[in-house]
């Protein structure tokens, strides 16, 4: 069964193949009619609809719904995902969202024998759309081809799950900012040890310093920051300093989140330690 899931991209491909069952192509007018339920469309600078004529059944008709956000999103999709299987546009969204900071997200699919098949909470958050060209496509093969291999490692899917719901517009800024630090924390730390905030920013900056050209020191510095408000946030549930690292945090997690998919071997207990001990 195939099901077509629409979603942003912001592209000049007019198609490209993912895997043997996942197919990416350009929104064209029949599609739009189709699938999203609107025509004569007009587009913002952002991508998001401008305006439209709603069609029977389009989500946007009802402008009182609750969902307005996420319906707009939606709606404003331009190209299309046709997968095999709910599945493995899970793998494929989990590829967009470690590919870059973004807010384009799969959320809606339709299955040819008519059925509907939802993936939430749409990964949403974020101001720009994902930017892909032919040049990033085999990054995006090879970060879906992961994510279908992680399915067999408990940690990965823990680890990519709460990632995808830090990625949503569910959780408020605290509450992302905490799933995010324990992501981190669940890469750098996988035993328990005495010492937590030293050995943490420890790790990380060595892990930015060696494999992302970050500088030791700044790394180091934006480690320790990283746990204490995340410390801050678990005891007090807020924290003064969020603001001015969130996006730092946010970015480091995706960075190590996504080596991790290519070798979790880096971040076991004994590699971590050799890296510290390297110098």
């Amino acid at each position: 069964m195939s099901i077509e899931f629409p979603f942003r991209l912001k592209s000049t491909l007019d198609e490209f193949v993912v895997a043997d069952d996942l197919h990416v192509r350009r929104m064209d007018e029949d599609s739009r009619k189709r699938l999203l339920r609107i025509k004569e469309v007009e587009y913002d600078d952002q991508g998001l609809l401008k305006r439209f004529v709603a069609l029977p059944g389009c989500l946007l008709a009802d402008f009182a719904t609750p969902h307005l956000d996420v319906n707009d999103q939606f709606c404003s999709s331009n190209y299309v995902l046709t997968a095999s299987s709910r599945e493995r546009a899970i793998d494929f969204n989990l590829a967009l969202k470690l590919y870059g900071t973004s807010c384009s997200s799969m959320y809606l699919g339709y299955g040819m024998d008519g059925s509907t098949h939802f993936i939430t909470p749409p990964c949403y958050f974020g101001t720009e759309v994902l930017s892909i060209d032919e040049d990033g496509v085999p990054e995006l093969v090879r970060l879906t081809d992961r994510a279908t291999r992680g399915r067999t490692d408990p940690k990965f899917g823990i680890m990519s799950e709460m990632y995808l719901y830090a990625m949503s517009r569910e959780p408020r800024k605290e509450s992302r900012f905490i799933e995010l630090a324990i992501i981190l924390e669940m890469l750098l730390l996988p035993q328990s040890s005495s010492e937590l905030t030293y050995r943490f920013a420890l790790r990380f900056a060595k892990l930015l310093s060696t494999r992302f050209g970050r500088e030791l020191t700044q790394a180091f510095t934006l480690g320790k920051a990283i746990y204490a408000t995340r410390s801050r946030l678990v005891h007090t549930g807020k924290d003064d300093s969020l603001d001015q690292i969130a996006t730092s945090a946010l970015e480091a997690t995706r960075a190590l989140l996504t080596a991790y998919s290519a070798d979790k071997e880096i971040f076991s207990e004994a590699s971590l330690d050799a890296l510290c001990l390297g110098g």
